[in-house]
């Protein structure tokens, strides 16, 4: 029995001491941090569901507020945190050759879906899919795809039309909405396909995309944990973050287009035409730097030098690059959406002033649809846009992203020149945060009215 024993706590010494192998990574280089426990590193609470992500970080932060940087352990891994705003402008502009890798979701080759995306990819590999990708997402590119958001945006209005018209002004919960709406425009964008999902409520393509990012999903928190604390444990065992049946949905969908398009030579200004001349190497690269008015949210796009073209794609590369499309179409632009709409409907006085500005354009516009560059003048508008990031991040750290933006900034536009926004009794002022392990929700919802403007 002594064998038992000594093997029973030498396995406990071993795991222990994997669990803090990296805690005095911090202390030998000089740098302020949070003291992190065994495996869980500073995340217990946030992995426990008991605080939201806005929470935990501006906790981490408020410990060291003078600090230009300070280190945390998420899990295991230690993370330097940049607070100071001109030493993070050198690292991601400036210095961006330096800095280009992402921060992995446990390790880099975990799931299809993620591994060959451009936030999973690093070094070599991400230069050479950043310079096939980067002239899908110029200001000419968006142009093309601004009518195919518009489209969707007028059928969103029509649809709140309506039914203010038959049973009043209703409350409607911003996140579920502005969900619906979005899996409506990455459709169209994105996949090619028609979708309505306010009219539509079951359509397979909300169902399912609704399914796949489930944040209060138990099971893909688990998964989430488990690929940052034992992530070589989960890549043995085969376990991925998405179930292969929604890499099957999406894997047809995308190359099942494709292929029609190549057969009968459609051409369309969407994502699948782009992956399209990016696998044949058509898709015109950047030599010049575009001067579109982008606004405080995006800078101009920095150019690393000459990298190869790539010369093959594989199908997992295609549908990698489709599924965070999707991701952050559905998601992260939804949740902007909702809180933007919150201050809004908080404040009239802001809420009347971007209508005015917005009312003068949509005039100009004299009954045509909305155009890109016309967004591209809308100064207040992009510093709603920009505010309402900066008080409610969708995430603790996003990409900069023009297509996300032109969306976000579609949506408002029709929505102010055609309601005003007003806060229902449900909503709570002030808003409380549901503890969440992934994204930003509120506790209790968002509901705001339509009220249709005379």
């Amino acid at each position: 029995m002594a064998w038992l024993w000594i093997a029973f706590v030498t396995i406990i010494w071993l795991l222990l001491k994997y669990g803090i192998r990296n805690q005095n990574f911090f202390l030998d280089r000089g740098v302020k941090f949070h003291d992190p426990l065994p495996f869980v590193g500073n995340s217990l609470r946030f992995f426990l569901n008991k605080e939201n992500m806005k929470s935990h970080i501006l906790k981490l932060c408020k410990k060291f507020p003078k600090e230009k940087i300070f280190g945390q352990f998420d899990a295991m891994k230690p993370i330097l945190v940049v607070q100071d705003p001109e030493l993070l402008k050198t690292l991601t502009i400036k210095e961006f050759d330096h800095f280009t890798d992402h921060q992995p979701v446990g390790v880099r080759d975990i799931d299809p879906l993620f591994s060959h995306s451009l936030i999973m990819l690093e070094g070599n590999k991400w230069r050479e899919m950043r310079s096939n990708l980067s002239p899908a997402f110029t200001g000419s590119k968006m142009r093309l795809m601004s009518a195919l958001i518009v489209e969707i945006c007028e059928q969103m209005v029509d649809y709140l039309k309506t039914e203010a018209k038959e049973k009043g002004p209703q409350a409607y919960e911003m996140k579920e909405l502005f969900s619906r709406v979005a899996t409506d425009i990455i459709g169209t964008c994105a996949f090619g396909i028609k979708v309505d999902s306010l009219k539509e409520r079951e359509n397979k393509f909300f169902v399912t995309a609704s399914k796949m990012f489930n944040t209060t999903s138990i099971k893909l928190a688990f998964k989430l944990i488990g690929i940052r604390i034992f992530p070589s444990v989960m890549k043995l065992c085969g376990i991925k973050i998405f179930d292969e049946i929604y890499k099957g949905f999406l894997k047809d969908l995308v190359l099942s287009n494709m292929k029609t398009r190549q057969e009968k030579n459609i051409v369309r200004p969407d994502m699948i035409n782009l992956l399209i001349e990016a696998q044949k190497g058509t898709l015109e690269q950047i030599t010049t730097p575009e001067k579109d008015s982008v606004g405080f949210a995006t800078v101009e796009e920095i150019q690393s030098g000459p990298i190869a073209k790539k010369t093959s794609w594989t199908d997992d590369e295609i549908v990698s690059q489709c599924f965070i499309f999707f991701l952050a179409g559905f998601d992260t632009s939804s949740t902007v959406l909702s809180f933007a709409t919150y201050e809004l409907a908080k404040s009239p006085e802001i809420q009347e002033k971007l209508y005015e500005e917005a009312k003068v354009f949509h005039d100009e516009l004299n009954g045509k649809p909305l155009k890109y560059e016309t967004l591209q003048k809308m100064k207040y508008l992009d510093m709603v846009v920009s505010e309402a990031l900066r008080m409610w991040p969708p995430a603790p750290a996003t990409d900069r992203s023009r297509f996300a933006l032109m969306e976000v900034k579609a949506m408002i536009f029709y929505l102010i020149v055609n309601f005003h926004f007003d806060l229902s009794d449900k909503t709570d002022v002030p808003m409380i945060l549901a503890a969440s392990f992934v994204g930003l929700k509120a506790k209790n919802g968002i509901w705001v009215k339509f009220r249709p403007r005379k």
